[in-house]
């Protein structure tokens, strides 16, 4: 199964009141939204949820239809024109915040996404309530395709489609597509960590899924932060995690660990001419994933005894050119402990900016973020949901396939090609049209020549024969058939000796393809025999 992760969050939409009015002034009025691209649905009598489903990489149009019910009853008119409506999209990956009437939002990634309505109309006075639907998004069902075996022409194969990776005879494997919850929420916008002597530098994730006012209570809901780090001196670092209420905890203390690297990192060793930091330890090395959890069993980062075998850094010579330098050692890539607790995060707010610290503290050396995490418990979020979408029709794309059933595909081939590209496609339950191609190739046979038919006079005889010089090393076989059905005709020779009219056939066989295929092609001939016309002198009429 293909896991995507989807986040699916709740969103508090403030109702909102213009300065002035009183409440028993407004006139009540509802909205529902619409697609004009995409229909919905209310999918079982037990989900009351509207959905809309559609396929990865579109761009979908909404908008929404209002019922002002009470439209003139305390004076003023309400149109959807003088309405203002506010949509929010949310999912794992992206948050649209959109204002209008009809929107548009493209649906790049594999996921479900909540949307929100709230709308204000020209009397200040709010929705009803506020109109609530989710989008389905179904992705490219295709997991790999198998190589097909060659094939001889006018060959049938059948082609097996599994939904089960276990299956080692499919040709093609498929994934019902699942989409789950997830509530690791990551950054990979590299950040670079110039040299500078006590110089912070940061990178900051920001929460917005969880309930308005929902904090930190227990500790066991901190999962893990983990960050991707390289740098070349561990004891230049200091490395701490702040909250959204600015409390902090020391991942990785200000002193200790030397000379030891974070994972694999482009170092200029000094006093070598020409060394350019451009060329050199400005570029991104290897970096390493530390994960620091209030669970580690490994202790923290400054345990010598995490501290792996040595690894390779970079120098660059005179050329500025990389080469590998001295061994240094490397600090493992794995879950610590913190330096501090954990539980100097009790209390924080779940919703808003975590931010990942680092501080340079000594010369000479940089290093990079490539990116970072932070990992809370999914049971803190509310209003999660998930959805699979199923597979419903192959089609085929090509003349020579043929659509047996959901599981299995029929080709057949009768042009010789050493590789023809044949193209089939899957529609899933959403109506998604997914496409792919797979190549087959096709054994190109050398064809016996038995030349053109041939008249013959009785009592006599006739050889035929396929005149070739065997360009595959001596594979090929013979079968002589003819119109009376004899096999053979009593050889099994290149050539045959006959004397008798009728319609004669070979059959040879050969091996293609580095002996991986025995393929058979065929001439025909027809003989016709004329009985002898004998002329006797006139002294035997008499």
């Amino acid at each position: 199964m293909k896991k995507i992760f989807t986040l699916i969050s709740i969103v508090s939409l403030l109702l909102v009141y213009t300065t002035g009015y009183a409440q028993d002034t407004c006139q009540h009025f509802a909205v529902e939204i619409l697609s004009n691209t995409i229909s919905k649905q209310y999918p079982t009598l037990s989900d009351n949820n509207l959905y809309f489903n559609t396929c990865q990489g579109r761009s979908n149009k909404f908008y929404v239809n209002a019922n002002f019910y009470e439209n003139e009853l305390h004076g003023y008119t309400q149109t959807i024109e003088n309405t203002v409506f506010t949509w929010k999209f949310s999912s794992s990956e992206n948050t649209y915040n959109l204002t209008g009437d009809t929107v548009e939002v493209p649906f790049n990634l594999f996921n479900g996404w909540d949307i929100w309505v709230d709308a204000v109309d020209v009397n200040g006075c709010p929705v009803d309530l506020l109109e609530k639907a989710r989008v389905r998004v179904s992705a490219n069902p295709f997991s790999h395709i198998n190589p097909v075996a060659p094939i001889c022409p006018g060959d049938t194969i059948m082609l097996g489609v599994s939904y089960d990776s276990s299956d080692s005879t499919a040709f093609v494997y498929i994934e019902t597509q699942e989409s789950d919850t997830n509530t690791v929420m990551v950054i990979v916008d590299p950040t670079f960590l110039p040299d500078g002597s006590g110089v912070n530098y940061h990178s900051t994730v920001t929460y917005d899924i969880f309930s308005p006012g929902t904090t930190l209570t227990n500790i066991s809901d901190f999962i893990r932060v983990t960050a991707a780090l390289e740098h070349s001196y561990l004891g230049d670092l200091r490395i701490w995690l702040e909250c959204p209420s600015h409390q902090t905890v020391d991942l990785k203390p200000t002193s200790g660990g030397g000379q030891t690297n974070l994972g694999e990192p482009r170092e200029c060793s000094s006093g070598i001419d020409g060394c350019s930091p451009t060329a050199c330890s400005q570029l991104m090395g290897t970096c390493y994933n530390y994960g620091f959890t209030p669970t580690s069993t490994f202790g923290p980062m400054l345990q010598t005894s995490n501290w792996t075998s040595p690894s390779w850094y970079y120098e660059c010579n005179q050329n500025g050119a990389h080469l590998q330098g001295a061994n240094q050692h490397v600090i493992g890539d794995r879950d610590y402990a913190p330096a501090g607790s954990f539980n100097a995060l009790l209390g924080c707010p779940l919703n808003g900016d975590w931010t990942l610290w680092v501080r340079d503290n000594l010369a000479l050396d940089n290093g990079w973020i490539c990116e970072w995490s932070i990992e809370l418990n999914p049971d803190l979020v509310p209003g999660l949901w998930a959805y699979t979408v199923e597979l419903d029709t192959l089609v085929s794309l090509n003349a020579s396939i043929t659509v047996v059933d959901k599981h299995t595909l029929m080709v057949t081939n009768t042009v010789p090609s050493i590789d023809s590209f044949y193209r089939f496609a899957i529609v899933d339950e959403y109506g998604c049209f997914w496409d792919s191609a797979f190549v087959l190739t096709t054994a190109n046979p050398y064809k016996p020549v038995l030349g053109p038919d041939i008249t013959y006079c009785d009592e006599t005889t006739v050889t035929i024969g396929p005149n070739i010089d065997d360009p595959y090393n001596g594979t090929a076989t013979f079968e002589w058939t003819s119109h009376y059905g004899e096999a053979n005709h009593g050889s099994d020779n290149q050539s045959i000796t006959v004397s008798d009219s009728g319609q004669f056939v070979v059959e040879m066989w050969m091996n293609y393809l580095n002996d991986s295929l025995r393929c058979k092609s065929l001439d025909t001939i027809i003989l016709k025999k004329w009985n002898a016309i004998h002329i006797f002198p006139q002294e035997f009429l008499h």
